[in-house]
């Protein structure tokens, strides 16, 4: 099954929506719009009679912005759960109660996965949380294969000389990931582009009341 994202142009680049049983990663700069992105699939998911859950990580759950979109697009708040974690061993305690959590539900967001993550690394040694970083995602890719669930997850980015931009910690998320998008700021504009599988286009949209929506 695929979820609409409710923008056309984002299904594209998600390859037909978010599909159940499979996991996503959708990253990108600041102000491009990931986080209307994960409220607004929630929203819908949920107007569809589909119960979602949306972890917020990183602090930019915003209640008044969701009731936004979730009025825009008739979503039922009863099947709408937000939970929200201060750091990433909170995070790790959360994904490990996963299994007994997600019963009934159709949709997991993740925003972000690697926020708290990124945050310890100036205090923990490297090697230490990639290893819990890396359990954490495979526990989230078991979690939906075993309950035919769509999991969308979230990350900042990252950039070197030469390089360009790159999600966080992009080896772990790469590798679990069965699509992954690109959001992008340029000159004024927002671009999607879908690197996994490389479909070698970009795809414009915009962020409007709504959220998400094609530009017209």
């Amino acid at each position: 099954m695929k979820l609409a994202t409710g923008c056309r142009a984002m299904d594209d680049a998600l390859t037909g929506g978010l599909e159940t049983g499979s996991v996503t990663l959708v990253y990108g700069e600041a102000e491009t719009g990931k986080t209307t992105l994960a409220m607004q699939c929630v929203a819908i998911c949920s107007s569809l009679g589909m119960k979602a859950l949306y972890v917020d990580a990183g602090g930019g759950f915003s209640p008044l912005r969701f009731t936004q979109i979730a009025e825009a697009w008739g979503a039922s708040l009863n099947r709408v759960v937000v939970l929200r974690v201060e750091d990433f061993w909170s995070q790790d305690r959360l994904v490990e109660r996963m299994d007994s959590m997600l019963e009934g539900f159709r949709l997991l967001a993740f925003d972000t996965v690697t926020t708290l993550y990124r945050a310890e690394l100036a205090g923990e040694k490297p090697f230490t949380l990639n290893r819990v970083l890396n359990r954490q995602v495979a526990e989230l890719v078991e979690q939906a294969r075993r309950l035919d669930l769509a999991v969308l997850l979230l990350s900042q980015v990252t950039s070197a000389p030469g390089e360009g931009e790159k999600p966080v910690a992009q080896r772990i998320l790469r590798y679990w990931s069965d699509v992954t998008v690109r959001l992008s700021l340029e000159d004024g504009m927002r671009y999607a582009y879908t690197e996994k599988p490389d479909l070698g286009r970009r795809f414009p949209y915009r962020i409007s009341r709504r959220g998400i929506v094609d530009v017209e």
